[in-house]
């Protein structure tokens, strides 16, 4: 008994516990980062585990309890979970630097013209293919997809390769400034893809869970 009360009391005053989150490819290399190593020094006894996978993947194993909660783009259709607005993450257009798109001196691109380009495009699966796929068809371009890849990182490098041009988040902005590529800002109406916490709604929310969710939510609204 005594061991119990100390357990509730090591948990509600966050001495230890454990946090599980999943997430879609583009969160562990462009958003955690930035999180947590301010969550670890906050929280040093919390143990924190990621599992980055696809959507479908991370739905079902949410849904089987796998994790507390997952980083996902949204809209999330599913009864059994609930879902919160994070951030939204309005698209850049990665080109070659020596690409004429480069030399506009910050102006914003069309939409559309950028799409025409040599596409390269995550694996069938990811949803960020899809939300680019979505953009493609609200601007009634036919894209010319000429690479697929399941790493952000190899889309880039492809890029500075001058293979073509690709989409990535605006979270991605500080992680991907390499030589050989520009990041460009594209003109309004911007597409702008959501990014979520969600989690099953019969799932208990434990102090942890609680404080990830809050620092989380703290440094997106920075």
């Amino acid at each position: 008994m005594e061991r119990a009360r100390q357990d509730v009391s090591d948990i509600l005053g966050l001495k230890r516990g454990k946090v599980s989150v999943g997430a879609i490819p583009t969160v562990p290399p462009c958003l955690l980062p930035r999180v947590l190593p301010s969550f670890r020094r906050v929280y040093p006894n919390v143990t924190l585990s990621v599992r980055e996978d696809l959507t479908s993947a991370l739905v079902e194993q949410l849904i089987q309890g796998a994790f507390d909660l997952a980083l996902l783009s949204l809209p999330v259709s599913w009864g059994v979970l609930i879902s919160e607005r994070l951030l939204d993450e309005p698209m850049l257009l990665v080109v070659p630097r020596r690409h004429p798109f480069a030399r506009q001196q910050g102006r914003p691109v069309v939409v559309g013209e950028n799409l025409r380009e040599p596409l390269l495009l995550m694996k069938e699966g990811h949803c960020f293919r899809d939300d680019v796929l979505q953009i493609c068809k609200r601007f009634r371009v036919n894209p010319r997809v000429v690479f697929e890849s399941g790493q952000l990182d190899t889309l880039v490098g492809m890029v500075a390769a001058d293979a073509g041009v690709t989409l990535l988040p605006e979270m991605a902005r500080w992680h991907f400034r390499r030589p050989g590529v520009k990041l460009l800002e594209l003109r309004q109406p911007r597409p702008v893809p959501t990014l979520g916490i969600v989690r099953a709604r019969d799932k208990c929310v434990t102090p942890s869970v609680r404080a990830f969710i809050k620092q989380m939510k703290d440094f997106c609204s920075l």
